[in-house]
C-alpha cells in the first residue's frame, strides 16, 4: 500500500513538474514559479474535493465535489493533449505558442465531448453463444449506473424506461449503483422496481464506500435478488454472485 502510494504521489509531482515546465516555455513565461504554485494547488483541490467531498449532502459540497471532478478530468486531458503535442512536434516543426494553444484546444474539446456523451445512454446488442442452451434468453446487462452528484432517479428511470422496451427476460445489475451519499434514498433507487424481468444484484467498489448495507437491504426489500458469495439459477444458467 506505501508502495503504491509513493509511486502514485511521484506520478503526481511528475505530471505537475512537466505541465509547469511546457507552458512555462509555450507561452514564454519570465518565471516558473506561478505556474509551480498553480498546477500542485489545482492538484490538492481535486484530490480533496473528489476524495473527500464525494459523500457530503450540502450544496457548497455538491458544488466543490462537481467542480473538483470535472477539473480532475481537464487535467488529465491536458496531460495527455501536451503530451501528445510534444510528440507531434518531433516530426512537425510548430511555434510553442502554438503548441500550448492546440493542447489547450483539444482539452477543452474533449472534455465538452465527454461531458455531453455522459448524459447519452444507449443500448449495446451482443450475441453471445452458449452451449447446450435449449432456448434464446434475453439479458440486459446493467451497471455502474453511479447515481450521485451528476446523475439522480430520473436517469435510472430513463434507463429502465429504455430495458423494459426491450422486452428482457432477465436483468444482471453488476454494481455501482450509487456514487454518493446524497442519492442514499429509496426514492432514486425505486425506479429499479419499475424492471418487467427479475433482477440480480452484485454490490461495487463504489456501492461500497457510499453505505453498501443500506443499499442492499432496499434493494432486497424490492423483490430484486441481491447475490452475496452464492449461486443460484435463472432458467438453464447458472448465476453467481461476488461481493
Amino acid at each position: 500500500m506505501l508502495f503504491m502510494a509513493l509511486i502514485i504521489i511521484g506520478i503526481l509531482v511528475g505530471a505537475n513538474i512537466y505541465l509547469a515546465q511546457r507552458f512555462a516555455y509555450f507561452f514564454d513565461l519570465a518565471s516558473t514559479l506561478p505556474l509551480y504554485i498553480l498546477f500542485p494547488f489545482i492538484t490538492i483541490f481535486m484530490i480533496w474535493t473528489v476524495m473527500g467531498l464525494v459523500n457530503s449532502l450540502s450544496s457548497v459540497g455538491h458544488i466543490l465535489w462537481m467542480a473538483g471532478a470535472i477539473t480532475m478530468g481537464l487535467v488529465l486531458y491536458l496531460l495527455i493533449a501536451t503530451i501528445g503535442v510534444d510528440l507531434i512536434s518531433l516530426a512537425i516543426s510548430i511555434p510553442p505558442a502554438t503548441k500550448g494553444w492546440i493542447a489547450i484546444a483539444l482539452t477543452v474539446l474533449i472534455s465538452g465531448y465527454g461531458l455531453w456523451n455522459a448524459t447519452q445512454t444507449k443500448v449495446n446488442e451482443v450475441d453471445i453463444t452458449i452451449d447446450g442452451l435449449k432456448e434464446p434468453i434475453r439479458a440486459a446487462h446493467l451497471t455502474d449506473t453511479h447515481l450521485g452528484h451528476f446523475r439522480g432517479g430520473e436517469k435510472l428511470q430513463q434507463i429502465v424506461e429504455m430495458i423494459n422496451k426491450e422486452k428482457v427476460d432477465v436483468v444482471f445489475f453488476t454494481g455501482d449503483l450509487l456514487d454518493a451519499a446524497m442519492q442514499l434514498k429509496p426514492e432514486a433507487m425505486q425506479p429499479l422496481q419499475n424492471l418487467n424481468a427479475p433482477v440480480y444484484f452484485i454490490e461495487g467498489n463504489h456501492d461500497e464506500y457510499t453505505g453498501v448495507k443500506a443499499i442492499k437491504e432496499y434493494l432486497k426489500s424490492i423483490g430484486i435478488h441481491v447475490l452475496e458469495n452464492e449461486v443460484t439459477h435463472f432458467k438453464e444458467l447458472q448465476v453467481v454472485g461476488l461481493t
